[in-house]
């Protein structure tokens, strides 16, 4: 689970750097990284909870949308840390380009 993880944010970071957002549909090339290599970890995400509750009456239907407890960034470092580890790299918070925050809502569905 934590290897297909770490290969989704590997593909949205070579997008990044690529700046070609078009290309998400198709496979991404893999990536060949030397033992110890520094991969950047970004975070678009922000720190709350959104849920929709889909009733058969529509008038009972909702969205809420509730500020998380924790921090964000932490989480997410440590849910891809031991996959990174485990393939040799090491993980570095990196802040995103102002050009890939004004672009993060085409990578959530």
């Amino acid at each position: 689970m934590a290897g297909a993880a770490v290969s989704t944010v590997l593909g949205l970071v070579a997008m990044s750097l690529s700046g070609d957002f078009a290309t998400a549909a198709q496979k991404p090339a893999l990536l060949k990284l030397a033992a110890g290599a520094r991969v950047g970890v970004v975070n678009l995400l922000d720190p709350e909870v959104t849920h929709f509750h889909a009733s058969r009456q529509l008038q009972n239907s909702f969205l809420k949308t509730s500020a998380v407890g924790w921090p964000v960034s932490a989480m997410l470092m440590q849910a891809l840390r031991e996959g990174l580890t485990q393939m040799g790299l090491t993980p570095v918070a990196a802040v995103p380009t102002e050009a890939l925050a004004r672009a993060r809502e085409a990578c959530f569905l």
